[in-house]
């Protein structure tokens, strides 16, 4: 039998699924390919990160650590069409995972 596709959406905005104080979860279904991918943010909330351009500048540095120690790792993930990012931004640090599921 051939897979039944999903009801054509009446928005192409993503849904809110699940709303917390410390998860937002969101929903949208690929209508173009119709690929199983998923994307995975985190923002991690540190007031300390960009206090003083001193700790600025250590979230960088952590952030370049962080992407050199993982690089082969992260190679390894992108020649399977699996991305990530870490970086700092003015509220702490920024954490991306994304690809295929299936």
């Amino acid at each position: 039998f051939p897979p039944i596709p999903p009801e054509p959406l009446q928005s192409h905005l993503p849904q809110l699924v699940h709303n917390t104080q410390i998860l937002k979860l969101w929903h949208l279904q690929d209508r173009i390919f119709k690929r199983p991918i998923a994307e995975f943010r985190v923002l991690l909330h540190c007031a300390e990160a960009n206090q003083t351009p001193l700790h600025g500048a250590c979230a960088d540095l952590l952030v370049h650590l962080v992407s050199d120690a993982l690089t082969e790792t992260a190679y390894l993930a992108s020649v399977c069409e699996l991305g990530s990012a870490l970086a700092a931004n003015d509220g702490g640090f920024s954490m991306r995972v994304n690809g295929f599921d299936d």
